[in-house]
Formats: C-alpha cells, sequence, structure tokens
C-alpha cells in the first residue's frame, strides 16, 4: 500500500445527475488502484470498483487544519423579507490552502464554515468596531 498524497480525492457522479460526490484519497494498493474508506465499514476499499467512480482529482474542498476563538465577532444573516439576524461566530478555521473562514453553529451545535456560502447573504462585523463610511459617508 502507498500512501496517497494529500489533498486527492475519488470522484463518484450519481446516475441521471450533474452532482459528484468526492471521499478523500487514502492510498493506492499495490497495483495502483486508489482506496477510500468504506462509509459502511470504516475499512479501506477500492474506489474503483463503484459504478459510480468517475476518476480521481485534487480534493476540492481545502479541509480545516485549525481552529481559533471567534473574540467577540458576530454574523449578521440578510432574511429573505430584507431583514437581518445576528449571532456570535463560534470560531475562525484555518484551511489546509491558506484561507481564513468564519465557523457558525446551528441550534442543534452542529458547527460549519460558510465562507463560500452561494445560497446565504451575510457580513461579518465585530460589536467593538468603528462603522467603516460608504461612499455617500453613511455608515454601512
Amino acid at each position: 500500500m502507498i500512501p496517497a498524497p494529500r489533498g486527492l480525492a475519488a470522484r463518484y457522479k450519481r446516475a441521471n445527475s450533474t452532482h459528484h460526490i468526492h471521499l478523500p484519497l487514502v492510498a493506492f494498493d499495490d497495483e495502483g488502484h486508489p482506496l477510500v474508506v468504506s462509509e459502511k465499514t470504516g475499512a479501506l476499499v477500492r474506489a474503483d470498483r463503484s459504478r459510480d467512480f468517475d476518476g480521481v482529482e485534487p480534493y476540492p474542498y481545502s479541509e480545516l487544519v485549525a481552529i481559533a476563538p471567534a473574540g467577540g465577532w458576530r454574523v449578521a444573516w440578510k432574511t429573505a423579507s430584507g431583514g437581518e439576524w445576528s449571532q456570535p461566530l463560534v470560531g475562525w478555521g484555518l484551511k489546509a490552502d491558506g484561507t481564513v473562514v468564519p465557523l457558525d453553529a446551528d441550534p442543534g451545535g452542529f458547527v460549519d464554515d460558510f465562507g463560500d456560502s452561494p445560497t446565504h447573504t451575510y457580513r461579518i462585523y465585530h460589536p467593538d468596531a468603528d462603522p467603516t463610511p460608504d461612499a455617500e459617508g453613511s455608515a454601512r
């Protein structure tokens, strides 16, 4: 078995879908077949044995490698009606690619980053910071 270089993933395409699933590549067997951790058994399995296997590529999502406390920073979410609601960030996450993302928790305690959220409009702010005036001179 040969350890896989960091950052590779097995790509799977579901039938009748344009969506791909990615699983981190763990290793290659002695014949060079890619190995992933089975979601059912937790054992290493050949990625290319699945009929949905669609190749190996760089992992499209950078993993968190460190976290730090949020230090009072907050996120304000825009609502569909144009309003806004705010909550504290739970921390900052450093990703393997060097980017830093805000970390948020849902009511059930699940922590996730939303740095690239395509479906939500939000702003990050610190309540002790002075507001920055926009071009018209009013605070944002």
